[in-house]
């Protein structure tokens, strides 16, 4: 008699397959916290000493009428869509309304910003774009389940952790992806880029200006010097090998012993356009949190922790 073999059962990704109502609050904390930080320093007022003549909105800011920009591009204006947007982030941030239209709002207000930002630079900063989709996706997602100031339990949900698995899931691909697709188009434009001098050039362009270099902001100026007299070859090895791991960025959501790697030689990668062309990227570096799986249901875990009360006298 022929043995029943059991049917194959689907077993689900590696990555965030633990994943918990915490864990998703936790991750609203460090996508809605890292906005906040990044506009808390961000004079968006000082937009109004730019020329009008040089804003051009894109996408869908270009049909607003020109007299209501006339008024929005004021500082006083800038200032209070500002602090505005700052109490919505503290407010999602702390889970002190835990409410998903607010999130949408908030996510709304984003892309105003960004598009406020960018319509005087022509360009969207890749550096936010991973950011920004995941605040916007996040509208989805129950992240007021855990992680919030005020006890709100009545709205987690026993034994389903498909939502909270889904939403970290949906984080991380977003992530992985922008990664992806800078290495795809560089590709698409020809392997014989990296035969050419195109890395040492950009750091030479961002290094420096006017022929001197810059590193006023974060990086003393004798690094960039003394990494633009390595030789050629040492340029397009760190060109290919940025690339590669901007490519197996994927991966990381599946593989369990290549994720370190991965994360690492992201970091690392941040790292080294920081220190050779004075580019921080702080977004993304923390964004990469989101990968560290078990570590982060353990420390989400551990900060929704209910506080024991002292007894009443």
């Amino acid at each position: 008699m022929s043995r029943q073999v059991a049917p194959p059962r689907l077993v689900p990704a590696a990555l965030h397959q633990q994943a918990t109502a915490s864990s998703l609050g936790l991750a609203r904390v460090l996508v809605f916290g890292t906005w906040f930080c990044h506009l808390a320093v961000d004079p968006l007022q000082r937009l109004s000493e730019l020329p009008r003549s040089a804003y051009e909105p894109p996408g869908a800011l270009a049909v607003v009428p020109g007299r209501v920009w006339d008024v929005a591009l004021r500082s006083s204006s800038l200032l209070a869509f500002r602090c505005g947007l700052l109490l919505a982030l503290a407010v999602v941030v702390l889970g002190l309304v835990p409410s998903q239209v607010l999130v949408g709002v908030t996510a709304a207000g984003l892309v105003v910003y960004q598009g406020l930002v960018r319509s005087f630079s022509g360009h969207m900063n890749h550096a936010e774009l991973a950011l920004l989709y995941i605040s916007m996706l996040f509208v989805f997602f129950p992240v007021f389940d855990g992680l919030t100031v005020r006890p709100w339990r009545a709205r987690t949900r026993p034994g389903d952790r498909a939502p909270y698995v889904a939403g970290m899931l949906v984080a991380c691909l977003v992530l992985s992806l922008t990664y992806f697709f800078v290495g795809t188009v560089r590709l698409w434009k020809g392997v014989d880029l990296f035969g050419t001098s195109t890395l040492r050039d950009l750091v030479g362009s961002f290094a420096l200006q006017d022929g001197r270099f810059d590193g006023a902001s974060v990086i003393p100026s004798g690094i960039p010097a003394g990494i633009l007299v390595l030789p050629p070859l040492a340029f397009k090895v760190a060109f290919a090998a940025s690339t590669l791991i901007e490519l197996s960025a994927p991966l990381a959501l599946f593989s369990r012993r290549l994720r370190p790697f991965i994360v690492a030689g992201l970091l690392l990668f941040h790292l080294s356009i920081l220190l050779a062309m004075n580019v921080p990227f702080p977004e993304n570096m923390c964004l990469l949190a989101l990968f560290s799986g078990t570590w982060f249901h353990r420390v989400a875990a551990w900060l929704d922790r209910p506080i024991a009360r002292s007894p009443d006298p």
